[in-house]
């Protein structure tokens, strides 16, 4: 008996190794969307011992400077460490730019350390109207001490106009959440107050009006995922950890991170789409941890029969713009010779108008220079009259200046 099972056994292995690969990929593509299964012999996925290395280069480098740089807080609290912290950014490049704007819609990444604490983690929910819905489903889901506030969009309108508001609002959170129906609204309110930094840009969140479990389970996903916000361009730029987190702890969200956009082709074109992969923080140069291995797919090339078809295309294109061109000159040359025709009969009216005029011209002239004569004339007439009246005015003065003398002297 032991013979036939150590048999069975032998017989049943190879079987067994062939098949239970397969079965563990479904099972694990039918729980999770992020992990990917890559062959080890690929070049398209990250090295974890440089991954790794990186990560602790990058936590040293900060702490060094930090410590060098930094004054000692006495009112400071050495237990809120996440004021102080820095964040690591993961550089994605790409080989060509992100041109479907359809797919520039932030996507959020579960981390497996989030960058965010929902215990002490202070949150501002932007909600449609009415807002009094939502703080009761806040209250019901338990999420009071960590959603402090919820404002509803006509509020933050008409409350939150000027600048100082503004600013008050966005220092008294550490994170905005914003529904997603509504968030679109928010850069002509809010301003570049908040979207001067990527720090306090408000998160779309899909907020279901009455169910508080749901509202939960969005709000907690959130606060443990990072926002991929795609941009047209050729690097992306993706907040994976903060300087207080150990190496390991970074090492395993940028893996996370960079299986999600690049293994589940979240980032267009994914790992063959993927130029190079950097981390670094603020105040750091890029350390590469992944560069690809071909610049230039076979698609890219441009082959002797492509090219030949292409610059034909191109003298095609050019014909039928040249061809267009004579044709609208024709056009307008036509158009032209028809308005000189029928400007022309108009002119020989003209000439006649003309010779008739220059035959009035001798009678018109007679008359104007009488006209003229008797308006001289008229004229002179009115300033010797005129003359004549000052004459009198003058006299009539004196006469009175010499009766109110006598009146004087009689006096």
């Amino acid at each position: 008996m032991a013979k036939s099972k150590s048999s069975t056994v032998t017989k049943a292995a190879p079987k067994a190794d062939e098949a239970q690969p397969e079965v563990k990929k479904t099972e694990v593509a039918k729980k999770t969307e992020t992990v990917v299964t890559v062959p080890s012999d690929t070049p398209y996925q990250l090295n974890n011992e440089q991954v790794l290395k990186a990560s602790k280069a990058l936590i040293k480098f900060v702490g060094s400077k930090e410590d060098k740089s930094a004054k000692k807080n006495l009112l400071r609290d050495d237990e809120d460490s996440n004021d102080r912290a820095q964040a690591i950014w993961l550089n994605l490049t790409t080989k060509k730019f992100n041109t479907d704007v359809r797919k520039l819609k932030p996507i959020q990444i579960p981390l497996p350390h989030p960058i965010h604490d929902i215990t002490t983690t202070t949150v501002c929910l932007i909600v449609k109207d009415p807002q009094r819905n939502f703080k009761d489903l806040i209250a019901v889901a338990g999420l009071s001490s960590t959603v402090t506030r919820v404002i509803g969009i006509s509020k933050l309108r008409a409350k939150f106009k000027s600048f100082e508001s503004l600013r008050l609002l966005r220092d008294s959170h550490d994170l905005f959440l914003a529904d997603d129906n509504i968030v679109r609204m928010l850069p002509p309110i809010l301003g570049k107050t908040f979207y001067n930094t990527t720090n306090k840009v408000p998160i779309a969140v899909e907020t279901p009006p009455n169910n508080a479990e749901k509202l939960k389970r969005k709000i907690e996903r959130a606060l443990g995922s990072t926002m991929l916000h795609l941009t047209p361009s050729a690097n992306t730029s993706i907040r994976v950890a903060l300087s207080t987190f150990t190496a390991e702890q970074v090492a395993e969200n940028v893996q996370a991170v960079v299986n999600a956009a690049l293994g589940n082709k979240k980032l267009p074109g994914g790992w063959r789409g993927a130029r190079s992969i950097h981390l670094k923080s603020p105040s750091s140069v890029a350390l590469p941890i992944w560069l690809t291995p071909q610049l230039f797919d076979e698609e890219d090339v441009l082959t002797a029969e492509a090219a030949a078809s292409k610059e034909q295309k191109f003298l095609e294109k050019q014909e039928k713009q040249n061809a267009k061109n004579k044709e609208r000159a024709q056009k307008k040359k036509e158009k032209n010779q028809q308005k000189r025709a029928a400007i022309a009969p108009a002119d020989e009216e003209s000439e006649d108008d003309k010779s008739e005029g220059e035959e009035k011209k001798p009678a018109e002239e007679k008359i104007t220079k009488s006209t003229e004569k008797l308006v001289d004339a008229s004229v002179k007439e009115q300033k010797k009259r005129k003359r004549v009246v000052d004459v009198l005015d003058k006299g009539l003065d004196a006469s009175v200046k010499e009766a109110k003398k006598l009146k004087a002297k009689k006096l």
